[in-house]
């Protein structure tokens, strides 16, 4: 029988209904469940946020010189975008291509792999169809990738690059040789695609490629963006080089330089340029008739061979940062995947950038700039490179195979290779002729491997064969 002024209910914790202490305790009871709330949600959004990947980002700039940026002190102001993306990211100062043409060197950074070896050894040639990409694999988790190219060695059916891309965007509208080709697109017009893909997918983790093609030739003027050139200190330049085509490639250098800045701005827009993983890089250089050569793409002097390279890691980190080992384009996928967490495929052959390797050795080939039309099935093993390099610690040694001729040049203290050493050196070079022979015999033993994996060249048109003619591929 319940007794007068008892509660109805039984345990000490509960109070009369009436009782001011019951108020008290009830809103107590109600401020320490409303803060549980909150502070398990916010924990869940920054477990949300940290668990969310990174976006990936690789702005690519066609046919830049690494000496043509500030950041690689150049004295001209040609870059001061790419200037302030170098403050926040870690530089490379020493980065080489495996190979200075268009399609090679692309397949290169996206495969890991040198050219004999993922097939697309000449623009024209594509990927091997077994061949995977970095695309492939972000594809695989998750990624929504989008590439947006501009040149046309990039096409898809001649270089076979769009695999594993959601969208491959091929950019043409700058028009060359009198107005009346349009083998390329206009950074502004690349901007233009590239937005409005933002603008679908900023809230999914996205893998982003995109490709500018100026500076290739032949090179427009940008009044706006013209220098003083009445007085050029010549001991900057090789002996050789077209004051006047420089001259027009520095304006075109320094207009897809604004537009990369235009770029970045929109990237920073909801804070994404904030926490991508953002890889700035160029597939090859540019000769102005240094040792012979105009162009890229035969030979291996460092006009063309040494190339621009920064990463802009998340939030800044290591902002600043300049390091001066020697690294590859095919190194850039590796490095991306261990950023991200993955597990790199057994196929890259790319190392880490971030870890310096003592004594490493940097392979690159050449060969001619295209295929010719409807070579038939066969070519690819046929296609071999007329020159190779091997970079190690500051120094390079160059060979010829069809003539068996050796180059030798001390590129840190002769930035322009004006001295070959090769004939002063020789008694001492017994091991880098040891470890290039051993690199041309790979690539021998490969290409005669590779016959199981040909497929027909790129169906290539009379339209593909004019365009690559107006950019100097035959």
């Amino acid at each position: 029988m319940k007794k007068s002024g008892t509660t109805t209910a039984s345990g000490p914790w509960i109070k009369r209904p009436d009782s001011g202490g019951d108020k008290i305790f009830r809103w107590r009871i109600l401020f320490l469940f409303v803060t549980w709330i909150v502070l398990f949600a916010g924990a869940n959004r920054l477990g949300a946020e940290q668990a969310r990947p990174d976006p990936v980002i690789i702005i690519a700039v066609d046919t830049l010189r690494a000496d043509r940026l500030g950041c690689y002190g150049y004295p001209r102001p040609t870059s001061p975008e790419l200037d302030a993306l170098a403050e926040k990211s870690v530089l490379f100062t020493r980065c080489f291509t495996p190979s200075p043409l268009t399609t090679p060197a692309f397949a290169s950074l996206l495969t890991s792999m040198p050219p004999h070896r993922h097939g697309a050894k000449r623009n024209g040639l594509p990927i091997f169809p077994k061949v995977e990409t970095l695309t492939d694999l972000l594809k695989a988790r998750g990624y929504r990738t989008g590439a947006f190219i501009s040149s046309w060695p990039l096409k898809a059916k001649l270089s076979g690059l769009d695999r594993g891309f959601d969208t491959y965007e091929e950019v043409f509208d700058k028009k060359r040789w009198l107005g009346t080709i349009n083998p390329e697109g206009r950074a502004p017009t690349v901007n233009e695609r590239v937005f409005e893909w933002l603008d679908r997918c900023e809230d999914e983790p996205f893998f982003l490629w995109v490709h500018y093609s100026e500076p290739h030739a032949p090179y427009l003027h940008h009044e706006e963006f013209d220098f003083d050139y009445n007085r050029w200190n010549k001991k900057l330049y090789h002996p050789d080089s077209d004051f006047s085509d420089m001259r027009n490639y520095d304006t075109e250098v320094g207009f897809v330089d604004h537009h990369i800045g235009r770029l970045i701005d929109r990237l920073g827009k909801d804070g994404l340029f904030d926490r991508a993983i953002v890889v700035f890089m160029s597939d090859h250089g540019e000769s102005f008739g240094e040792h012979g050569e105009r162009g890229h793409g035969r030979k291996l002097f460092n006009a063309t061979l040494h190339v621009p390279l920064m990463v802009k890691l998340p939030r800044d980190r290591r902002a600043g940062t300049r390091m001066q080992h020697e690294v590859s384009l095919e190194d850039v996928a590796p490095t991306l995947l261990e950023l991200l967490g993955l597990d790199r495929p057994d196929w890259m052959i790319g190392r880490d950038l971030f870890i310096p390797e003592a004594g490493r050795a940097i392979f690159s080939e050449a060969y001619k700039g295209a295929v010719h039309f409807r070579r038939g099935r066969y070519y690819h093993h046929k296609v071999e490179p007329i020159a190779y390099s091997l970079v190690q610690a500051g120094e390079k040694l160059m060979l010829s195979p069809r003539n068996h001729r050796y180059r030798f040049f001390d590129w840190i203290h002769d930035p322009l290779e004006k001295r070959n050493l090769y004939l002063k050196r020789k008694s001492r070079l017994g091991a880098w002729q040891r470890l290039l022979k051993g690199y041309v015999e790979r690539v021998e033993d490969y290409i005669q491997i590779s016959k199981q994996l040909v497929r027909e060249p790129g169906s290539m048109s009379e339209e593909d064969m004019e365009k690559l003619k107006t950019l100097g591929y035959f």
